[in-house]
């Protein structure tokens, strides 16, 4: 996952990988230990927290670049982290709720969400 951040004339200031590498897998821990497999969205939901769409592995990822981890999002009525089904996944927060967007639906998420630690 990279950060890329640029100046107001749209040059490019900063462009470094935020989170995994080049190499594919799926690896949780620390920003620089973790792996993703076509991470295809990604959204920023809080103060240093963006969740991915990681949808070569089927997760939902938090990246948290305060405690420096990246950890998998589960629903509280799953008990454990089961995959998703495979696709793409669009993640949308709006005011304190984050919505998935999955084949043609969209799920409200707010409260139904477990950050595994």
């Amino acid at each position: 996952i990279r950060e890329v951040k640029f100046d107001v004339n749209g040059t490019v200031i900063h462009n470094a990988i935020l989170a995994g590498s080049t190499s594919y897998g799926y690896v949780e821990g620390t920003l620089k230990q973790a792996r993703y497999n076509t991470p295809y969205e990604i959204a920023s939901i809080g103060n240093d927290l963006d969740m991915v769409a990681d949808s070569g592995n089927s997760r939902m990822r938090i990246v948290d670049t305060l405690t420096n981890r990246t950890v998998p999002v589960c629903l509280k009525s799953s008990a454990s982290c089961d995959y998703l089904p495979t696709g793409n996944y669009a993640v949308l927060p709006i005011n304190n709720d984050v919505y998935i967007g999955y084949s043609q639906q969209i799920y409200k998420l707010a409260g139904e969400l477990i950050i595994m630690k």
